[in-house]
């Protein structure tokens, strides 16, 4: 996608101030830029040297302090306070749809707090939306008569904005939507367990979706994934549809946060690229676990507090609480964005007590905007929590099993490294810190190299976090580095610190980082508007201004260009990556769903979790021709993986006349052989898989 032509760089939404852009010369940023390169480059050799570290750490130090005041001035940053509701805090308006929030809350706690086994709570359903609808729709409050003229001319204001945002949209969809149900090619055993659980949803086999299921994770998920599946069929494609809508949606978010934040159309159009192309991005877009909803949610709640802290509307902070709420049930990680809520209330605070606006009103802004976001949170959250209140050791299951300070692990660690308690949890910050640069990355799901996120984004991220760091206090600022860091030290407590799938949040806060560096660059190596010369009757710009703005432009496209280029084809060229995104028993497993598939419809093998309900039978002790044959009731297909093949002789002596098979991987490596065997006369009953594993 094409960047805008440089007249476009700084043109932004009405009532959007440009930022204060000191003038310094790009050499001291250009030198750090240089020594992160080079540190980065010694980083994917796989040196760990503390020169390369010195000297990666030095770039990342220059480049932002010769940055640190290219964005907006700290103290001219503006602190909107919290305006009343149109009609005010008493009306009718307000009172009414909030108390209607209020039942749904009560309605809901009482409600999930019945004591029936097996519980149907679909008919909260309803309740829950109302109340949720309600609670934004008590502090929103449109004049009656004036909607249609209003929204007429926020289009023809935001026209520009709204045809970026179409197009970004339109091609994050095509990108995620393309091959969903083949790329990737294996369907892990959690996608799998995660997909069982929504066709339980869809047999009604499963009726609370304010519960938690697989691995303790809310259900809720679950019913979407249901009806994403009753649309597009209980496939692959159905079951990844749910994660491809919201990580399409995500990607027109990040473009209005970045642009929103560093008042530049350039800045967002270079991060919704990054992130619409990103590889790491396109995986969990691609995936049936909920992981990938943590992305939609951070910049959603990224979007949300960057509009309440240059608007005085009470909509967005309400808007914020929900969206924290209903984040809760998704992946477990995204209860970080309480924190990021709290960090951002504290720094708004904060700023309002240095404008001097006085303890009363700084009291009264900081109630006004931690009760609104309290109140959408709540309602949002209601019957989640309320079921943890019933079942109160589902509340940090998830967090209890892979937590470093759960079941003495950390002293384990510890006393087994020869090393201090204090000197593990050092190891697993930095090797968390580091995960997108230096850190070899681990985990069942998606691995790469080094860098992680890919050498061109790697050092535009790096030296973008750095100048993020500098004004990472400031009310605007410090969602986006709260979320960052939260996402770092929560890897870091879990004993996987370079696990990937505890790491999704912070995948498209790297790509708004290598934006920020990106303009940071643009910038100062763009004068601040070309030069005029004017005579009596004419006013002229200077060709070698202009000339120097379209350099720069053509130069950023390039990079970014290159930089989408890379990702994309390291994500597809080669979509059977066995190394990127599986393991030997997934693959075996893929191997043998596909082939129950193509042999009987209605069957399944053991190993898979797709296609539920096949008699199986897992061989633990080995046959011999003294056992007696098993008795075949329909299509049987025997499988042994290679170091097992030998057995298969025994079964072949048995039942002469089958089909023998071996399945390879891409290397040509046998990964299982299989026995299919139909019984002479044919049985209507399900096909029979069994497994020697």
């Amino acid at each position: 996608m094409a960047l805008p032509p440089a007249e476009l760089d700084e043109r932004l939404p009405e009532g959007e101030a440009p930022a204060s852009r000191a003038r310094r010369g790009p050499v001291p940023l250009l030198a750090g830029v240089v020594l992160v390169i080079v540190g980065q480059h010694e980083f994917a050799d796989r040196t760990h040297s503390r020169l390369a570290l010195v000297l990666w750490l030095a770039g990342l130090v220059l480049a932002a302090v010769s940055t640190r005041d290219t964005g907006a001035d700290a103290q001219a940053e503006p602190i909107a306070g919290v305006a009343a509701p149109r009609t005010g805090w008493r009306s009718a308006r307000t009172i009414v749809p909030a108390l209607i929030a209020l039942s749904s809350t009560i309605t809901s706690w009482r409600v999930q707090h019945d004591g029936t086994v097996d519980p149907d709570r679909w008919a909260l359903m309803p309740i829950w939306v109302v109340g949720v609808g309600c609670a934004a729709l008590s502090v929103w409050q449109p004049v009656r008569g004036q909607l249609r003229g209003r929204l007429g001319a926020w289009w023809r204001t935001r026209r520009p904005e709204l045809a970026w945002l179409a197009a970004f949209t339109g091609a994050a969809a095509a990108l995620t939507l393309a091959r969903l149900g083949s790329v990737p090619w294996t369907f892990n055993g959690d996608e799998g367990a995660f997909s069982v659980l929504s066709r339980k949803v869809l047999d009604g086999e499963v009726r609370n979706p304010f519960s938690v299921g697989y691995m303790s994770h809310p259900t809720l998920y679950n019913a979407l994934q249901a009806a994403t599946m009753s649309v597009a069929g209980e496939t692959v494609f159905g079951a990844r549809l749910i994660s491809a809508i919201l990580g399409t949606l995500s990607v027109p978010l990040a473009f209005v946060f970045t642009q929103r934040l560093l008042r530049s159309r350039r800045a967002g159009v270079v991060a919704a690229t990054l992130l619409a192309t990103f590889h790491v991005h396109l995986y969990w877009s691609r995936s049936a676990l909920p992981n990938g909803a943590s992305t939609f949610f951070v910049l959603l709640v990224l979007v949300l507090l960057d509009r309440a802290s240059a608007h005085d509307r009470p909509i967005a902070l309400v808007l914020a609480g929900i969206s924290v709420g209903a984040a809760q049930y998704f992946y477990f990680s995204n209860r970080i964005l309480i924190l990021v809520v709290i960090a951002w209330v504290a720094a708004t605070t904060l700023a309002t007590r240095r404008a001097r606006a006085g303890g009363a009103a700084t009291a009264r802004d900081f109630g006004a905007r931690a009760a609104l976001i309290a109140g959408g949170f709540v309602v949002a959250i209601a019957p989640l929590a309320a079921f943890y209140d019933v079942d109160r050791s589902a509340l940090n299951a998830r967090v209890n099993q892979i937590s470093i300070f759960h079941d003495g692990w950390l002293h384990q660690h510890a006393t087994a490294s020869g090393t201090s308690v204090v000197g593990v949890v050092w190891h697993h910050l930095t090797r968390a810190a580091m995960l997108p640069f230096r850190t070899a990355p681990q985990g069942f799901f998606y691995r790469g190299g080094v860098p992680f996120v890919g050498w061109p984004i790697a050092v535009a991220a790096a030296v973008g976090l750095a100048i993020v760091m500098t004004r990472w206090s400031r009310p605007r600022w410090i969602g986006l580095s709260t979320a960052y860091w939260a996402t770092v030290v929560g890897l870091a407590l879990t004993t996987g610190p370079a696990e990937t799938q505890r790491w999704v949040m912070a995948a498209p806060l790297v790509c708004i980082f290598a934006a920020v560096a990106v303009d940071a660059v643009a910038t100062a190596l763009t004068p601040t508007a070309p030069t005029p010369t004017t005579t009596m009757t004419t006013t002229t710009t200077r060709p070698s201004s202009l000339l120097r703005r379209r350099v720069v432009t053509a130069a950023t496209g390039a990079f970014v260009a290159g930089a989408s280029c890379w990702s994309l084809h390291f994500f597809f060229h080669d979509t059977h990556n066995v190394e990127l995104y599986s393991d030997t028993n997934t693959e075996i497993a893929e191997h043998m769903a596909r082939e129950i598939e193509r042999t009987d419809p209605h069957a399944t093998v053991y190993f898979s979790f797709r296609t539920p309900g096949v008699h199986s039978v897992d061989v633990l002790d080995p046959w011999t021709l003294d056992d007696a044959p098993p008795v075949l009731d329909g299509v049987t297909i025997f499988v042994a993986v290679p170091e097992r093949t030998v057995e298969l002789e025994v079964v072949q002596r048995w039942f002469p006349g089958g089909v023998r098979r071996d399945t390879t991987d891409g290397d040509g490596t046998i990964l299982y052989t299989s026995f299919t065997v139909a019984p002479p006369a044919p049985s209507g009953s399900a096909a029979a898989a069994v497994s020697y594993g």
